[in-house]
C-alpha cells in the first residue's frame, strides 16, 4: 500500500506541474520498492503520460515478467515501444496480447495505430473500414490520443498550404468593447456614477418616427437579406454533401448584398465569415493543399470574423473561427493564439482544444499534442470519427500526386518531455 501511495501522490502533483522535479523523485522512490506487478504498471502508465517512453517502456516490461498473462501489461509495453519507434517490438507484444485475450477492445485500435506508423495505409484502411462487421475505437485515452495524433500526421500535411513563411506571425490584437459614458451626479453627501441620460440631437432624430428615406429602404432591404441568409446558413449545417454546399452559397449571395448594403448590422459579419469559410471547408478537394485562391478568401474571412470581435471581443466562436482561418493559412502560432482565448472563455469547447492538437502536431509538440486531443475528444468524440472519414479520402487520393506519408516524430533520445 505504501508504494501506490507514493504512486498516487506523484501522479496528483505531475498531472498540475509535469516538471515538478519532488514528484519525480517521489516516481523513483516508488519505483526503487516496487514488487508487484500492479507497481510496475502504474509506474509504467504514469511515464507513459508524461512522455517518457523509455522509463515506461522500463517499467512495463517489468510488469509483464511478473505477470505475462495481464492484458494491460502486454497492451501498454506494446505502446511505449511504438512511442520509442521499436515497431517490430510493439507488433510482436501486440500478437501476444491477442493470444492471451483475442477479444480485447483496445487492440484493434492500436493495431491500427502501428499500421499507420509503418505507412502500411491498405492494411490500416481494411482494418478500420472492414467489409464484414465494424471497427470500434478503443476507449484508452493513452491509445485512442496517440492514434488520433497519427491520423493527424497523415493528413495535416495535404491539407495546408506549402508555404511556412507565416508561420511565426503571433498578431492578434483584441478590440476592447465600447463602454456607455458615465458621468457623476450628487446625491447628497454620496457621489455616484450613474448612465449619462441626456439626450443629444442625434438620439432626438433618431427617436422620431421613422421617415421613408432611400436610405430607410436600404436599411430594411439589408435586414432582410441578412436575416435570411443566416437563416439558410443554420439550415446549411443539417443537410448532406451537396446540398449542404447549395445552401451555403444561397447563403452567402444574400449575406454578401445585405454586407454591400450594411456592413453594422449585428452579427452580419460573424454569419458572412461563416459562409465563406463553410464554402472553401466543403468545396474543397481532398488530398489537395490550400490554393492561392482559397487564400485570398481566407483572407477575407480572417477580416469578417476580426471586424466581428467589436461586436464582442470574448465570443469564443468568433475567436475560434479566427484560429480556424489562420490554421488554414499556415499561420500556426496565430491560430494557437486565437484557439487558447476560445477555450479561456469556453472552456468545453472541443473545435478549438482539437485545433489546438492539430497545431501541435505540425510543431512537433506530440506531449501536448495528445494532451489537447484527449480534451477535445472526451467532450466529442465524433471529431475523430469525421476525420477518419478524411483519412480515407486521403488514401484513395495517395497515387494521383504525392505519397502520403506521416508527419516525422522526433527521436526518443532522453527521457525528458518534449
Amino acid at each position: 500500500m505504501f508504494i501506490f501511495s507514493l504512486i498516487d501522490k506523484a501522479s496528483a502533483m505531475l498531472r498540475k506541474d509535469p516538471y515538478n522535479s519532488k514528484a519525480l523523485h517521489i516516481l523513483e522512490r516508488a519505483q526503487e520498492g516496487a514488487k508487484d506487478p500492479r507497481h510496475f504498471l502504474q509506474i509504467g502508465l504514469l511515464y507513459l503520460e508524461l512522455n517518457q517512453p523509455k522509463k515506461a517502456q522500463e517499467n512495463l516490461q517489468k510488469a509483464r515478467e511478473l505477470a505475462p498473462k495481464n492484458p494491460a501489461a502486454q497492451l501498454f509495453a506494446s505502446v511505449a515501444e511504438i512511442d520509442l519507434q521499436n515497431y517490430q517490438e510493439a507488433q510482436n507484444i501486440l500478437d501476444e496480447l491477442k493470444k492471451i485475450c483475442p477479444d480485447n477492445q483496445a487492440a484493434p485500435t492500436l493495431q491500427a495505430l502501428l499500421f499507420l506508423k509503418q505507412n502500411r495505409l491498405t492494411e490500416a484502411m481494411e482494418l478500420l473500414r472492414p467489409k464484414k462487421g465494424k471497427f470500434d475505437l478503443s476507449v484508452s485515452e493513452r491509445i485512442l490520443t496517440r492514434f488520433a495524433v497519427t491520423v493527424e500526421s497523415f493528413i495535416l500535411p495535404l491539407e495546408l498550404p506549402q508555404s511556412l513563411e507565416n508561420d511565426l506571425e503571433t498578431d492578434l490584437i483584441i478590440p476592447k468593447a465600447k463602454k456607455a459614458k458615465k458621468k457623476v451626479v450628487e446625491n447628497d453627501d454620496e457621489t455616484e456614477e450613474t448612465p449619462t441620460t441626456e439626450k443629444t440631437a442625434k438620439d432626438e432624430e433618431e427617436e422620431a418616427p421613422p421617415k421613408t428615406t432611400l436610405t430607410s429602404v436600404l436599411n430594411a432591404e439589408s435586414s432582410s437579406l441578412a436575416a435570411r441568409g443566416a437563416r439558410r446558413l443554420a439550415r446549411a449545417w443539417s443537410l448532406p454533401g451537396e446540398k449542404r454546399l447549395q445552401e451555403i452559397d444561397k447563403a452567402h449571395a444574400d449575406l454578401k448584398k445585405a454586407y454591400e448594403k450594411n456592413p453594422r448590422i449585428p452579427q452580419l459579419a460573424y454569419d458572412l465569415g461563416e459562409s465563406i469559410l463553410g464554402k472553401i471547408e466543403f468545396s474543397h478537394k481532398k488530398g489537395k493543399p490550400i490554393s492561392e485562391q482559397e487564400l485570398e478568401r481566407l483572407e477575407e474571412a480572417y477580416r469578417l470574423f476580426y471586424r466581428a470581435l467589436y461586436e464582442n471581443s470574448e465570443n469564443s466562436y468568433t475567436l475560434h473561427y479566427l484560429g480556424r482561418v489562420s490554421f488554414l493559412q499556415r499561420k500556426i502560432n496565430r491560430a494557437i493564439t486565437s484557439w487558447k482565448l476560445a477555450l479561456k472563455y469556453f472552456e468545453k469547447l472541443p473545435e478549438s482544444a482539437y485545433g489546438l492538437a492539430q497545431a501541435n502536431v505540425l510543431l512537433g509538440n506530440w506531449g501536448e499534442a495528445r494532451s489537447y486531443m484527449a480534451r477535445a475528444l472526451n467532450s466529442d468524440p465524433q471529431l475523430l470519427r469525421e476525420r477518419l472519414r478524411d483519412l480515407e479520402e486521403f488514401v484513395k487520393a495517395k497515387s494521383s500526386d504525392r505519397a502520403v506519408e506521416p508527419a516525422p516524430e522526433p527521436q526518443q533520445s532522453s527521457d525528458q518531455n518534449l
